[in-house]
């Protein structure tokens, strides 16, 4: 089902009351388990690292909506609250930006929405983690 937010959608920079917004949704256990790290980190240190890096981050609104945010530095991640996934309103945020990102095999939703924006796959990410003796 895609609908068309295009003209609903709006983005905002980041402060620092979004901390909270933030870390609910970048930490919550759906979004955890399609992500590169499983691990969670404790608000004090997400809140500090946030303050930090405030203008890599801009908040999505559905009219007066905060359904979400996208990060752009060396790479673009996008979050969106579960309710907000798969409408189609990922890919229009994702039509304003350029860059690069990396997507964990098995984040469909994710890929999708890249793909539908006009990114495209130019490799693939190989790793090997050592078991300690």
């Amino acid at each position: 089902m895609n609908h068309n937010h295009d003209d609903n959608i709006s983005l905002r920079n980041a402060t620092i009351d979004d901390a909270t917004f933030v870390y609910a949704l970048r930490f919550g256990p759906d979004v955890r388990k399609v992500s590169w790290s499983t691990s969670g980190v404790s608000f004090r240190n997400h809140r500090n690292y946030f303050n930090k890096h405030l203008s890599e981050y801009q908040m999505i609104y559905v009219g007066n909506t905060c359904v979400g945010f996208i990060r752009v530095n060396d790479e673009i991640s996008i979050y969106l609250h579960k309710p907000y996934r798969g409408k189609g309103i990922g890919t229009q945020v994702l039509n304003r930006f350029s860059g690069r990102a990396t997507i964990k095999e098995g984040n469909e939703q994710s890929r999708k929405a890249f793909m539908n924006a006009g990114f495209q796959q130019v490799g693939i990410i190989m790793e090997k983690k050592v078991k300690r003796i």
